[in-house]
């Protein structure tokens, strides 16, 4: 019996969905790589992750304001 597929709307798709693929993706990157610019990289790739986390938290807790029309 075929699964049945959920259909859903990219733009409303939370977005580490993408978020962590494409870590993931760097991640493989990353090891391909000679060890000292794994380390060098892990660390920016740690930081820019932390930093996108952080963004998303400050999103979520600030309140949704609309333009006056």
């Amino acid at each position: 019996m075929p699964k049945a597929t959920h259909k859903v709307d990219p733009k409303s798709r939370y977005f580490s969905e993408n978020l962590f693929s494409l870590m993931a993706e760097l991640a493989e990157e990353i090891e391909a790589l000679p060890s000292g610019f794994q380390k060098r990289l892990n660390g920016v790739a740690d930081q820019l992750l932390s930093e996108v986390y952080s963004q998303a938290q400050f999103e979520r807790s600030v309140p949704v304001t609309q333009k006056p029309q």
